[in-house]
């Protein structure tokens, strides 16, 4: 009977942390939006340190801008998309981790200093799917037509990058 109960308690345990969790992350389960985004961010500055190990590589360049791959052995880490329209320069950086995009983020920067004059958006992912989208300091509501175009664009782009960065 002692075993039964004690069966059954874990068994209902599991059960609600299996209802209670919203994301799961590196073999870790994340409850909230803010505590993944925490995550990825800690995940993005980790490669950001890094990169000085990785082995850059220019994929593709011409007279407007480039686009450039960073990899930690064969895992694509980071994909940086540079070009230059008008007077400013835009950037774009693709984060991914274990082969999934999980960040990414444009800004403009001056064209005589490369001062970043405003980060653009930014845009996080659980699963290559978006889950939060900034644009400037406001966060885009999740139910908006826009957020859906994005959050279907970006998935789109995740897999384009995946198969033109490949070492």
């Amino acid at each position: 009977m002692k075993k039964q109960f004690l069966f059954s308690l874990i068994f209902i345990f599991n059960l609600s942390l299996c209802f209670s969790q919203k994301y799961f992350l590196d073999g870790v389960y994340l409850e909230s939006d803010v505590e993944l985004s925490a995550k990825i961010d800690g995940l993005r500055k980790l490669t950001d340190a890094q990169l000085g190990s990785f082995v850059e590589i220019r994929m593709a360049q011409d007279s407007l801008g480039f686009r450039d791959a960073w990899f930690d052995g064969k895992e694509l880490r980071l994909v940086t998309v540079f070009s230059k329209q008008n007077f400013e320069y835009k950037k774009a950086n693709w984060y991914f981790y274990k082969g999934r995009l999980i960040y990414a983020e444009s800004f403009i920067s001056d064209k005589e200093d490369n001062r970043i004059l405003a980060i653009d958006e930014k845009y996080y992912l659980d699963n290559e799917h978006l889950f939060k989208w900034m644009q400037g300091d406001q966060q885009v509501e999740k139910n908006s037509v826009n957020f859906t175009k994005a959050a279907n664009g970006i998935a789109e782009q995740a897999l384009k990058l995946k198969m033109e960065n490949k070492n």
